[in-house]
């Protein structure tokens, strides 16, 4: 019901849920167990914060089934409102391109893996952009700090201090130029 722009307004709500569902997506890989389908409707989660919940009710822990749901729910609204520009004025703000490039890693964990290519093409599509990791197969390869047209969203340091598992990197075959500078 405010007043204003409503473009900017139907932006902003994109946004929030785009940012509300990557912060889900952050927890609950931190404080649960990975999405496994077999028993993703029984498993622990986290609780799933909406703008609608009765901040004075207690606050109930969800399956890592319905915080997966909750996620998607809120990157698909925030892509039917079709107001998201294709790239960000700048990596703090959500673009079309971050929107698909969450529900593709979504979707990844939950083994979905033709929805999460599609959504992972669309991502690349908005963006316009694919960084070609072969031209730095014979030399050294460092992450430019700012400007970089692959980093669709930057969260400031010290907010989430999420990185790498152990397992994820012995994933990597040796002398692999990802295994030194992985960007999660």
């Amino acid at each position: 019901e405010a007043s204003g722009d409503e473009r900017l307004k139907k932006q902003y709500k994109a946004e929030a849920y785009v940012l509300r569902a990557y912060a889900h997506y952050l927890l609950v890989n931190l404080y649960a167990k990975a999405y496994d389908p077999a028993t993703a409707a029984t498993d622990g989660g986290i609780y799933y914060q909406l703008e609608d919940a009765d901040l004075s009710a207690p606050i109930t822990q969800s399956t890592v089934q319905e915080v997966y749901d909750h996620i998607l729910a809120d990157v698909n609204a925030a892509i039917e409102l079709n107001a998201l520009p294709d790239r960000a004025e700048n990596t703090m703000r959500v673009s079309q391109a971050f929107a698909y490039a969450v529900k593709a890693q979504v979707l990844m964990n939950m083994k979905k893996f033709t929805e999460a290519e599609a959504a992972a093409l669309a991502s690349v599509k908005a963006n316009g952009y694919i960084e070609d990791y072969n031209a730095y197969r014979n030399g050294l390869w460092s992450h430019p700090k700012v400007g970089n047209n692959q980093d669709l969203f930057l969260i400031p340091v010290g907010v989430f201090l999420v990185g790498p598992s152990e397992d994820l990197m012995r994933c990597y075959e040796e002398g692999d130029i990802l295994s030194t500078h992985v960007m999660l």
